[in-house]
């Protein structure tokens, strides 16, 4: 049997904008576990569950920043931190942003590095955490661990209410590189459930 969640004293968001042009958002992410005899995925066992054996666990700490670096110009930076796995510490996301002021109800914007792809309604937060939920959905877990654009992304969007309209939409073209090996860990593994993210 498994218990897994949020304590109270164990969940830490702050938020801190030390000028106009930054902002710096820290999550602290803790996890309680009663583990029977099934041993963690992480360890090549057959539990689904992320943690061995009982206890308190560090499941996320995420270090998350944003420089506005010109009006246009801005470059952002994730830097993920937990108790388990190979590699405890890491950078997951690191671009610049590129989001020109204009008078067109079309805009742009183009970003240029590493970072999640936008495809989850869910996965909105921080460190492609989901603000609503501890554990991610089966396919956002995946997408976490394995799946990363390192390449260009370019998108238009246009937001409905500048337009009188009910409809706001969204454009994206990427080119990427180095997701050769993606969906090596669901051939091995198979789904899991779980918050970590892959770390550079």
């Amino acid at each position: 049997m498994r218990i897994a969640g949020k304590f109270v004293a164990g969940l830490v968001c702050v938020s801190c904008a030390f000028s106009a042009m930054a902002k710096t958002d820290v999550l602290i992410r803790g996890t309680y576990s009663a583990q029977d005899d099934a041993t963690s995925f992480q360890q090549k066992g057959t539990s689904h569950q992320r943690f061995d054996g009982d206890g308190i666990h560090l499941s996320q700490a995420v270090l998350a920043t944003e420089q506005q670096v010109t009006n246009d110009w801005s470059i952002a930076g994730v830097l993920n931190a937990y108790s388990d796995g190979e590699q405890r510490a890491g950078i997951s996301q690191l671009y610049a942003k590129y989001r020109p002021l204009t008078a067109s109800s079309i805009k742009p914007e183009v970003k240029i590095g590493m970072f999640y792809p936008a495809l989850s309604a869910e996965n909105t937060d921080i460190g492609w955490l989901s603000p609503h939920f501890l554990t991610n959905s089966a396919i956002n877990s995946w997408i976490g661990e394995e799946l990363r654009t390192g390449g260009v992304e370019f998108s238009l969007r246009q937001n409905g209410r500048q337009v009188r309209s009910n409809w706001s939409w969204k454009l994206l073209a990427s080119v990427f590189k180095g997701n050769d090996t993606t969906g090596t860990l669901l051939s091995w593994r198979g789904f899991a459930l779980h918050d970590l993210s892959n770390r550079y």
